[in-house]
């Protein structure tokens, strides 16, 4: 009886491990992934100098608790009208912004072959930057769309810096990560579509604790329809594929100078 019994319980770990492991599939009614469950508050502590500490007053005298705010500090979010998502390019910046260490991030994805716009999350530039305006894009091989997305978020609480990157997942294969300045991994969440289904939709979360300069970020995604009906838009686009790297993915790959000439025709 005692062999069945930890026999039992092994099982049951081993379960509940790969459980943990898996990415969700699970979506909600219109079609969104739950949120990557990342480090996340909803809250927005924008507010500076006199205007923070009366807000942070207010927080306890409404029983809030240091909670400035009912909410997160913004979302934002794009969808392909025509074609499913097969790129996503970001952009980062980090520094000193009105005493504050800030770390902003905003995203433009792909729909078939054309870049859409900035999402248009608020990107300050710093009075003292510590990483200069970086941008990064990654492009799927020909034919595929992007079925999943997995975002590792770094902090080095000594320098109050927040890091994130990224790596899509095009049809079955996942690709090498974005080459956004990163560091201090603290964890990594993935989504990806049920079979059959493709990405079409991004949803961003952002969200800024004062005490400690945390700039935190939260992720969505919307999948639509399967693969086999949207190949027409496929077939029309250009070569893809990510940018750097090695191995399969790489081999494939549309290099860092056609994304670039992609990206100065004006498409985005």
């Amino acid at each position: 009886p005692t062999r069945s019994w930890m026999r039992g319980w092994s099982l049951l770990m081993l379960a509940l491990s790969c459980a943990a492991l898996t990415p969700s599939t699970a979506l909600t009614a219109d079609g969104w992934t739950d949120r990557l469950g990342l480090r996340f508050k909803d809250d927005c502590q924008e507010e500076v100098g006199l205007a923070g500490w009366m807000a942070w007053a207010v927080s306890w005298l409404t029983f809030r608790k240091g909670r400035r705010s009912t909410s997160h500090c913004e979302t934002k979010e794009a969808f392909c009208a025509a074609a499913a998502l097969t790129g996503l390019q970001v952009r980062y910046t980090a520094g000193k912004l009105r005493g504050s260490d800030r770390d902003f991030y905003d995203f433009a994805p792909r729909c078939g072959p054309r870049w859409q716009r900035w999402l248009g999350l608020k990107f300050e530039t710093p009075t003292d930057a510590a990483v200069d305006d970086q941008t990064e894009a990654k492009v799927c091989p020909r034919g595929d769309f992007v079925t999943g997305v997995q975002v590792m978020r770094g902090r080095d609480d000594g320098r109050d810096r927040d890091y994130l990157n990224f790596k899509l997942k095009c049809g079955s294969e996942w690709g090498s990560p974005l080459g956004l300045a990163y560091g201090s991994h603290q964890e990594t969440r993935s989504a990806t579509c049920p079979r059959g289904l493709v990405v079409d939709g991004l949803r961003v979360h952002r969200g800024f604790q004062d005490w400690g300069d945390i700039d935190t970020y939260e992720f969505e995604l919307h999948c639509a329809s399967s693969v086999e009906q949207q190949m027409g838009a496929a077939a029309r686009a250009p070569a893809g594929g990510s940018v750097g790297g090695s191995g399969t993915f790489a081999s494939r790959a549309m290099d860092a100078a056609s994304i670039r000439e992609e990206l100065m025709r004006g498409e985005l």
